[in-house]
């Protein structure tokens, strides 16, 4: 006489749980992050590096002093830091030391003018990450 009662009592709670798992699901699905892609800053940045021709023959010679003069200056946020690396095509060309947490990176062909006479085109790569509170 008192188990249909149980039974459904049990069953609204089954389906109460059904009903908050799935919204639980869909509500983490569609959570949208606040965090901007800094690897669409870095690609910005390479490719105003690769349209100056200065930055591009100091990029060639590997002399990135001045490079990472404009990289700092487009980097206007100040709880952000970066790592400009140039190197070889065959090279991995990797971040020099281990950082937690999202870096964002693009990376760049550089490669000699029609003008000059040699041929050894490098890759350029910047890594953006923020700063550790």
């Amino acid at each position: 006489m008192y188990s249909k009662g149980w039974l459904r009592i049990v069953e609204a709670s089954l389906a109460a749980l059904i009903v908050l798992g799935v919204l639980f699901a869909v509500y983490t699905k569609n959570a949208v992050s606040n965090e901007p892609d800094l690897s669409e800053n870095a690609r910005a940045i390479l490719e105003e590096i690769s349209n100056n021709n200065t930055l591009r023959n100091d990029v060639l010679r590997s002399d990135t002093a001045r490079v990472n003069l404009i990289v700092a200056r487009e980097v206007t946020d100040p709880s952000l830091e970066f790592e400009m690396r140039v190197c070889d095509l065959n090279d991995v060309c990797g971040k020099s030391t281990y950082t937690p947490g999202n870096v964002y990176t693009a990376e760049r062909v550089i490669s000699a003018t029609v003008e000059q006479s040699t041929f050894a085109p490098k890759k350029m790569r910047l890594f953006i990450w923020r700063k550790l509170t």
